[in-house]
């Protein structure tokens, strides 16, 4: 298997968008967990913190994903350029 890929418009890896789902999926189970904490009563504000990190770190992670595949299909555009 490629490390990159091109399909479509975009750039597929593997690899880091495996890893980067991996992540997000597992921030975004961890504030769903800690809201439904703090809604029973169960927590604090130091829990609430913990949810509002979590969700902006989760969401930061995506943005950078998507934003390196932007940076890998220019890059790969550019090497096919070259080649013809």
């Amino acid at each position: 298997m490629k490390l990159t890929e091109k399909v479509g418009e975009y750039v597929f890896s593997p690899y880091r968008d495996k890893t980067m789902s991996y992540l997000v999926g597992i921030l975004d189970g961890l504030t769903v967990y800690q809201t439904l904490a703090l809604s029973q009563g169960h927590g604090d504000l130091s829990d609430a913190l913990l949810t509002g990190y979590l969700f902006l770190f989760g969401h930061f992670a995506d943005y950078m994903s998507i934003r390196d595949n932007k940076k890998d299909n220019i890059r790969i555009e550019k090497r096919l350029e070259n080649e013809n």
